[in-house]
Order: structure tokens, then sequence, then C-alpha cells
């Protein structure tokens, strides 16, 4: 409150909160609420609202959802309509899962059961963008707070940077539910907080229980993790007692998290089991004692030398590495060495996202600069900076060597797997942000002295940030790729055919089906879980290789002996589509299989056509005997 006089010589109060000033002092929340809004607003252009994400992942986690609001256990996640009889041993967490629950259940006060999901999975996407938003923001205020002198206004850069991502970014995009929206947040919000040079304990508890969490949701990301936790043990390593409380914050964020995180979603009938692609009592345990490890060490170890600190560190990981390599040395193995080498090549090898990143690639002069071009200068940016410290006899060593550590690791991950360049370009806008700034501010710099010292000159320009800005986005570096790309085509190039193996009027015309058990290639199988109430032999999930191969046998098996195998396992349909990409490859495997004898039409008489669909691309067959 402040006073104004009135007309009549007597002060009055009137409030010093007015709306511009308000909207000015909270600029981030108004920068933050106006790209999700905007998000919304492009998907409701679009048509989007009310429809699940066409991503297999989204479609199976929205099954998962629908089991647990129809009455399935929370702690059970096993996909009973998925595989061979018995189902699938799933191995999503439950975490994910919540927030769409929890909207589910506050719209089915005022909407039916199935709007109230339809609304939940249309919202909670875009709203997920907040925890990236919040944490790419802290992480810019830290990053800041470490410069002498003058603040840059990263955070400023930081925002137009993530707004181009999150307008981009598929994963959240209304109805695209499935657990990497949430998981990047988590990541994101660990690296900002350990970007605290102020060494609060509150922050660092924070970037553990955050880092707890993304592990909980996805084990994707137990790279970063080891790269969390490994500074934050250098770091006390190197600082000692000066950031004892952070590394006591860290270390105990770590075991909280990741224990409310296991008891409070797996059974405990589970508690015996090993599981290396989530969450059981072993890795729990390894991690636990890696938390409080490093906790008690920097409780009771802080004021040692650097020396007996690090024997301190060595004792933890030594701990650490007994509980695994004793009790669970398996995990230590990539679990996708165990599948049988039909179904790594034949569907494993042919999955997108999970391919190394090849200059051999027909796409590699688009695909190398867009997905790396960013990281890479970021990359740059960061050691030039370091090695200009380093000749200037500065410290070399402060939270700036994290981000360094997470661009080289997702850097390596995303040429082992192309999935990975989002946590890449994630990790470097900070830098990039940053580096945005400094020419800004150089720019307004001069322009200010050439104002204040009345020079008759020329003025000059600020607009050097520009380019800089536009370096710092991904498609700038795929643009001229792009563009020799469409040159050397041409501009004519026929467009890729539109496959509607399962699209909503196949679905349709399966559901009105009696309910059975059906052979569909592995793409199927979450469409067919989604929209009907069959039982699917396989699905694109790595705990489902016996229904894969199950597919694949009997794919490419001579036609006698592929009916054998469908009486066998009690198959009622086979889905057939002669677009399909995996049809096609399972026929280039042996063209007298049975897909080939269907793609020439030469129907076994253990198979009836009952459904004829999308001007004769699939049929849908009846196993007869």
């Amino acid at each position: 409150m402040n006073m104004s006089t009135d007309s009549q010589g007597e002060e009055s109060p009137t409030l010093s909160l007015k709306w511009p000033e308000f909207m000015r002092n909270h600029s981030t929340f108004w920068a933050g609420l106006a790209m999700i809004a905007i998000i919304f607003i492009l998907s409701a252009i679009k048509g989007e609202f009310g429809k699940i994400g066409n991503d297999n992942d989204d479609l199976m986690r929205l099954v998962q959802i629908r089991d647990y609001l129809g009455g399935q256990s929370w702690f059970n996640t096993d996909q009973l309509r998925l595989g061979l009889a018995g189902g699938t041993d799933m191995h999503w967490s439950r975490l994910p899962d919540i927030p769409i629950i929890i909207l589910a259940k506050v719209c089915g006060l005022f909407a039916s059961d199935e709007m109230a999901l339809r609304i939940a999975y249309t919202a909670w996407p875009p709203l997920s963008a907040s925890i990236l938003i919040f944490a790419a923001v802290k992480g810019a205020r830290f990053w800041d707070a470490e410069r002498a002198g003058p603040k840059l206004r990263t955070y400023a850069f930081t925002l137009i940077l993530l707004a181009f991502f999150v307008f981009n970014f598929y994963r959240f995009k209304p109805g695209a539910i499935d657990h990497h929206n949430i998981q990047m947040g988590l990541v994101c919000l660990a690296m900002a907080f350990c970007l605290d040079r102020q060494f609060r304990f509150k922050s660092f508890f924070i970037a553990g229980v955050a880092t707890a969490l993304s592990l909980a949701v996805g084990v994707e990301v137990y790279i970063f993790a080891a790269v969390f936790c490994g500074f934050v043990a250098l770091n006390w390593l190197i600082e000692g007692d000066k950031a004892r409380s952070a590394t006591q914050g860290f270390g105990l964020g770590l075991s909280l998290g990741l224990a409310l995180s296991f008891f409070g979603t797996i059974a405990s009938s589970e508690y015996g089991r090993v599981l290396c692609d989530s969450l059981s009592l072993i890795t729990v345990s390894a991690g636990v004692a890696g938390g409080l490890g490093l906790a008690l060490s920097a409780r009771f170890s802080s004021h040692f030398s650097i020396k007996g600190r690090l024997g301190a560190l060595i004792g933890v990981g030594v701990l650490c590495a007994l509980l695994l390599t004793q009790q669970a040395p398996q995990c230590l193995a990539n679990p996708l060495n165990v599948i049988p080498e039909q179904v790594d090549r034949l569907w494993l090898s042919k999955i997108t996202e999970a391919q190394p990143l090849r200059l051999s690639d027909e796409d590699a002069l688009i695909q190398f600069p867009y997905l790396l071009g960013t990281p890479l200068l970021a990359l740059f940016l960061l050691l030039k900076a370091r090695w200009n410290a380093h000749k200037q006899s500065q410290a070399v060593w402060d939270s700036h060597v994290l981000v360094i550590l997470l661009l080289l690791v997702s850097i390596a991950l995303t040429l082992y797997q192309v999935r990975f360049y989002v946590f890449a370009y994630v990790f470097s806008i900070l830098p990039l942000a940053a580096w945005v700034g400094r020419i800004y501010q150089a720019g307004l710099d001069r322009v200010n002295n050439h104002v204040a010292g009345d020079d008759a000159g020329p003025k000059p320009s600020n607009i050097k940030y520009i380019g800089a800005l536009a370096l710092s986005l991904p498609f700038m570096w795929g643009m001229p790729g792009a563009l020799l790309d469409i040159a050397q085509e041409g501009a004519d190039a026929p467009e890729e055919e539109v496959v509607a193996c399962y699209s909503d009027d196949v679905m349709a015309q399966m559901k009105t089906l009696p309910t059975g058990f059906v052979m569909a290639t592995s793409n199927g199988g979450a469409p067919l879980l989604t929209y009907t109430d069959h039982r699917s032999m396989s699905g694109n999930y790595h705990r489902n290789i016996a229904g894969i191969a199950l597919q694949i046998d009997i794919a490419t098996t001579a036609p006698e002996d592929a009916g054998a195998l469908l009486t066998k396992h009690d198959v009622d349909y086979v889905h057939f589509c002669k677009t399909d990409t995996q049809t096609l490859i399972l026929i280039e495997e042996n063209d007298k299989g049975l897909y080939a004898t269907l793609q020439d039409e030469n129907v076994p008489s253990y198979l009836t056509p009952i459904l004829s669909l999308e001007e004769g691309e699939v049929t849908i067959y009846k196993v007869t005997g």
C-alpha cells in the first residue's frame, strides 16, 4: 500500500501492486503460462483435442490406465491381453500415470468416466511442460548467479530457446501421454538444482529427489543419474566442507526418492525379484546405499584431507558395486543382449528410435546437423570457456562442468540410439542462452556507450545476437541438408504412401468381431488393445519377445506348418496388411512363407477371409483349423 492525496488534500490509501507491475515481476510465470496456452491453441486448431497420441507407447499407457481405473491393482502392471497365454509382465512405472489419473478423477466429478479420461490425457502433456520450463529457468538463474558483475538475463533467452523446443517436440502435445515428457522435466530439474553454487541443502535435496524419480519413471536415464551422482561426489571431493550440506541433501534426496518410489509402486510379493529394466529391491538397495553413504561421508568426513575424502568415496563406490555384482550382475549388461538373433534382426533393428546415428544413412546429411549441431556448439562454447579460464589461472571447477559431462554423455548416447537427441538439446539450452545473452549485452553496451559519448559516427547495431540465436536452433542446422536433399530429389518427388493398417475404420470393424486372439505385426499390438477387446499376440515391447518371436515364426514359416502353429496357440484371427513395413520385411525374409502366400492372394484352407478393409489393403482372416 502507498498513500495518495485526494481532491480535498487528505491522504487516501491506494494499492501499490498494479496489474502491469505484477505481470512484469512475474514475467517467467506468464511466459511459461503463455507457452502452455499456445500448445493448447495450436493443438485445438489442428483438431488434436480429445485424441490419444499415435505413438504405440501412448496407446499402451492409456490401456494401462484404463485397466487400473477398471479395477486392476495399482501394483499390477501386467498386460493380460498382450502376448501368449498368461499375458506380458510389463515393466512400466505407475508414476507417470498419477497426474492423468488425478485429472481423470477430478474431471469425473462433472463428466462421464470416458470423457473425464479424454480431458485428462488431452490436458496433461501440455501441462507437463511446466516442469521443464520451471527447471530450465531455475537453472538459468543459477547459471547467471555464478557470474560476477551485471547479470545477462540468461533466463530470457532460455525461455526463447525452450519455446522452440516445446512447440515442436511431440511429447508435449495433447494425447502424448508416454513417460518421456515428465522424465525430461525431472532430469532437467536435477541438472538445474545441481547448478546452485551456494551449495544449499534444499537445492541439492530437490536434485536428489528428481534424480530418483527420473530413475523410477524409466531406466534409460541411468547414465544421466550416474553423472549427477558422480558430479556431486567429485564436487564434495574438491570443495570439502563447503559442499557438505549440499552433498548431504543430494544423498538423502536420492535415497528417500528411490525408497518412496519403490515401496509406493512395487508389490510386496515382488520384493524378491531381480529386475534390471525397472525398480527392484537389488538395484534400489544399491542406489539407497550410495545415497546414504554419500550423505554420511559428507556428514562425518568433510573435514578430512582430499585423500581422506577420496577414501570415503571409494568405500561408498565399492559397497554399491558389491551389492550389484554379487546379487544382480546381469544388471550391468545390456538387457537387449538376450533377444534372439532373428527377433533382433527382423524387429529391434527396424525400430528407428533404437538405431544408432550412422554416416551411412541416406538422410545423414540432414540428421547429423539437426540432431547434434546445437549440442556440439554448446559443448564447444563450454570447453572454450574452461580453456580460457585455465590460461588465466582461474578455477576451472564449477557447476558448468556438470553440463559438459551431460552433453558428452547425451551426444554419445545419441550416436548409439537417436532417441536421446532430445536430452542433448535440453542440456545445451543453458550454455547457448548464456552465449546469446553475452552477445546481446555486448551489443547493448556498444549502443549505450555511443549515446553516452555523443559520438557523431554511425550508430552501432545490436543485431548480432539474432545470428547466434539462429545457430542455437536445431532446424537451422538441418536446413542446408534438407534444401540440398530437395534439390537432388526434385520438388515433385512422390509423397510416402500412408499406411492405414490400423486405421479407425479397421479397428472399429474388428471391434464388432467376437473377442479372440489376434495375430498381427507388432505395430498392431497397442491399437488392438486400445480400440478393441481382443488379445494381441505381439507388441513393440521387449518383454513381449515370446509373442514377437512367435508372430515372426508363423509369418515366415511355410503355410502348411504355419497352420499348425496357429492352431496350437489358439489363434482366432490373422490381421494381414499388405503395406505394413513389418509385413514387407517378413515377406522378404522368406518368399515362401505364410505372409508371402497371403500377399500373392493364395489363401490356405485353414484361413477364411471375413473382412476386407481400406480398399483391400487390410484383410482379416478367421482361423478355422
